[in-house]
């Protein structure tokens, strides 16, 4: 009788252990993969008083929201600026803050859906901040893609490109363009300026209205920062007839699938063995009886 009663605890610490690790497993399976980038920031030759940003991205299958903190002795220093899954983390030191370096965290709450099972699912990361901290005006920036694309007639010239700021004080960007047409002669020009803030990307987004003929032109583009030329370039494009350009397609961006098959093929596999484990249990029942 002893060994009867001993037999079926044993059974039912095994059921009991398969339902556990049954538990666990689906669990898991459902969990959403959580990818921040970069994993640690460093912020070089930041003006006391002054600002700079960089910008840090949060990548989940079932991001619902996130939400940000800072700690250490920069925690007051730091705001955050959210859209999508792209934050821009704003370091603004006070003016009387002692040269050197300081390290601190900022603290990321990722909280993604989930699902049936598990619910939603809160992660936290700290990403380890430092912040370099200096009295030396840092003036200097640099121009990239350049970019003017042909145009139908009666459409605005276009050209765009991005400014990155890799000083520590406010840039003042003036862009100078001439159209010249095939016998290089000047038929437009137009100047624009940009403020790019330290450490910043900016964009360069510049329509020239114009009544041009069709045919082919070069803008010749001047680049200054506070008058001094960070780049010239000289870039042909086409003026086309109407409809001779390909519409533009929209691109969407398809979140990753979750690998639902797999989920449910590990589930299946443990729903058998729970039910073999409790017709073991039954006929264990049954011959003791």
């Amino acid at each position: 009788m002893a060994c009867e009663i001993k037999k079926k605890k044993k059974m039912k610490t095994r059921c009991i252990i398969f339902l556990l690790i049954f538990i666990s497993l689906t669990t898991a399976t459902h969990g959403a993969e959580i990818n921040i980038s970069p994993s640690e920031i460093y912020f070089s030759n930041v003006l006391a008083g002054g600002y700079a940003e960089k910008i840090i991205t949060i990548e989940s299958d079932e991001q619902a929201g996130n939400s940000f903190s800072a700690i250490g002795l920069i925690k007051d220093w730091l705001s955050f600026e959210s859209r999508d899954s792209m934050i821009k983390v704003i370091v603004q030191p006070p003016k009387n803050a002692s040269l050197g370096k300081y390290v601190g965290y900022i603290v990321v709450d990722v909280i993604s859906t989930g699902d049936q099972l598990t619910g939603a699912i809160s992660t936290s990361t700290a990403l380890k901040t430092t912040i370099e901290l200096t009295d030396r005006e840092i003036k200097q920036a640099v121009v990239k893609d350049i970019v003017i694309p042909d145009i139908e007639i009666g459409n605005p010239i276009e050209i765009s490109g991005v400014i990155a700021n890799e000083g520590n004080i406010k840039a003042g960007i003036d862009i100078h363009t001439k159209i010249l047409d095939k016998d290089k002669k000047e038929v437009i020009s137009q100047s624009n300026q940009i403020t790019v803030f330290p450490s910043a990307i900016s964009s360069i987004d510049i329509e020239i209205p114009n009544n041009l003929e069709t045919g082919k032109y070069r803008a010749d583009i001047t680049i200054l920062l506070d008058g001094m030329l960070l780049r010239n370039e000289i870039a042909p494009f086409e003026i086309v007839k109407k409809g001779a350009l390909p519409e533009k397609e929209e691109v969407f961006k398809e979140k990753p699938a979750i690998p639902l098959a797999s989920n449910i093929a590990v589930i299946i596999v443990w729903l058998f063995i729970l039910i073999f484990v409790v017709l073991r249990i039954v006929k264990s029942k049954k011959s003791s009886s």
